[in-house]
């Protein structure tokens, strides 16, 4: 039987080594162990991708859940690390990536986590998740590296900036008033304070210290550095003004040695807070009757406990306010028009003044209050006259309208009508009023139809009065001209007239109010 040859056996070897190593990498999961078509791949932007690569672990809690797939740059220098997630994993909305690694010198890793507790779950069509900074020993070395350096920056020139033997002296002065202003503290707290008083201070600072233990070592480490490069930046540009710096911080030191001198003979308002045991009193008492005015608020006591903790008492409050803010709506939607216009009647020498208000409380409402002088009624009493209308029956000089009227929308060719009916110069009487859509509603129309007898229009007279009027927009909507006819269904008295008319809206009164003012 021949042996096996030397080079066979080694071959062997190597082969064998070979699978074994391929199996170890399999179980590790260095190796996929099978595709990546099942798994949610979601991509993240890191500063640095150092340490990291494809196959590199991703996990949540400890807990491997998958792989780095890719790793690519991106746009803008960032590196964009692509990981995949196995698909029965459930990721919270509000997810985000980070390096770290096992120990100082263990493995390095992505781990999911979130800031706070997780929220919700993360949407199907997701494709990115937000990355937080490396937490890796290494860079927090490099940030206080770069505090060392600008520490000693700070220090080198502090030490260019405090030479001479005039600024040694007054630094010296400063550390004195210092050692003071210390001793002075010392004997306010060792003598004067209560025991406490120091324990509820110890107790303050302790709780402090505790709150600090969970901010993030990294935001502090920045802190610290920005405040160090700020620092050094502010010695550097004021060098040459060291020595006003010096005398100020003097100057500050002895101020703080005369108020601890104020404090510890109880002068001012902490200083007798401090030694006056009367002041501390009152305090408390003060205190204890806001704990009871608190108490009192939180039992519902009284009105204003009532409004805190009884709902009936805020419903009301609320539904009392959306009645007065639907009140003040509609009050300011109130709309207040006065016109004055007067006219002449062609070829009757007669002419009528009218004067009305007319109130709208809302768009589609209004109500129009006038009094009319009547030429015709005036001619008719007056003895003098001599154009035949004397001893005519045209009833009083002065005639009263109120009339409600109501605007219908889109009621005729896409034009609002106003209809108004009531008393029209003392008789019943209805009329329509119409703005056509004519060079930004340049003219309105309007006809108005009354004294269905005839008792006001003549003795010979029996058909209603009926006048039809135009009226044209000369300066804005506050001057204008008219056009019409008046009692255009009487035989007799049937006649054309121009006139002209003032009209004003709320907006004109404030107008004119603020100029008056």
């Amino acid at each position: 039987m021949k042996s096996i040859a030397t080079e066979t056996k080694v071959g062997t070897l190597v082969l064998a080594a070979a699978v074994a190593l391929g199996w170890l990498s399999y179980q590790s999961g260095t190796i996929a162990k099978s595709g990546l078509s099942n798994m949610r791949v979601l991509d993240v932007a890191f500063t640095n991708a150092d340490g990291i690569g494809v196959g590199s672990k991703v996990k949540i809690a400890g807990v491997q859940v998958g792989e780095i797939s890719g790793v690519r740059l991106g746009s803008g220098g960032e590196a964009i690390v692509s990981i995949a997630v196995r698909p029965d994993v459930t990721l919270p909305a509000n997810i985000k990536a980070q390096i770290t690694s096992s120990g100082l010198i263990g493995e390095r890793f992505i781990a999911l986590t979130t800031d706070f507790a997780p929220e919700g779950q993360l949407a199907d069509d997701s494709k990115t998740i937000p990355a937080l900074p490396t937490a890796d020993i290494g860079d927090i070395g490099n940030q206080f590296a770069g505090i060392s350096a600008d520490l000693k920056e700070v220090s080198t020139a502090l030490r260019q900036s405090m030479g001479g033997q005039e600024n040694a002296e007054k630094l010296s002065r400063i550390v004195n008033n210092l050692d003071a202003v210390s001793t002075r503290m010392n004997g306010i707290l060792n003598q004067e304070l209560e025991p406490g008083k120091i324990n509820g201070i110890v107790n303050n600072i302790y709780d402090v210290t505790e709150e600090l233990k969970g901010d993030d070592v990294r935001s502090i480490v920045t802190d610290l550095k920005a405040a160090s490069k700020s620092l050094r930046q502010i010695l550097e540009s004021n060098q040459g003004e060291a020595s006003g710096l010096i005398a100020n911080l003097s100057v500050t030191a002895e101020n703080l040695a005369a108020i601890t001198e104020k404090l510890a003979a109880g002068q001012g308002t902490i200083g007798q807070l401090l030694n006056d045991d009367s002041v501390s009193k009152d305090l408390k008492i003060a205190m204890n009757d806001l704990r009871n005015v608190a108490d009192k608020l939180n039992s519902g006591e009284g009105s204003i406990g009532k409004l805190i903790n009884d709902s009936s008492t805020v419903d009301k409050l609320e539904n009392a306010l959306d009645n007065f803010s639907a009140f003040s709506q509609r009050v300011d939607a109130f709309r207040t028009e006065v016109d004055f216009h007067g006219y002449t009647l062609l070829g009757e020498d007669v002419g009528k003044g009218r004067f009305n208000i007319t109130l709208r409380p809302r768009p589609s409402r209004y109500y129009v209050l006038g009094v009319t002088a009547d030429g015709f009624a005036t001619e008719a009493g007056d003895k003098r006259n001599t154009n035949g209308l004397r001893g005519q029956d045209f009833g009083d000089d002065l005639k009263f309208t109120a009339q409600f009227g109501h605007v219908y929308e889109n009621a005729i060719f896409g034009q609002d009508i106003g209809m108004r009916v009531g008393l029209k110069d003392s008789a019943f009487g209805i009329g329509l009023d119409v703005e056509p859509e004519i060079m930004d509603y340049f003219v309105s129309l309007s006809a108005d139809l009354y004294d269905f007898t005839g008792e006001n229009s003549g003795t010979s007279n029996e058909n209603p009065h009926l006048d039809l009027t135009a009226r044209v927009n000369l300066i804005n909507k506050n001057i204008y001209g008219m056009v019409g006819v008046d009692n255009a269904l009487n035989d007799r008295y049937a006649a054309p007239f121009v006139g002209l008319g003032f009209r004003f809206a709320d907006d004109d009164f404030k107008y004119l109010a603020n100029k008056a003012l």
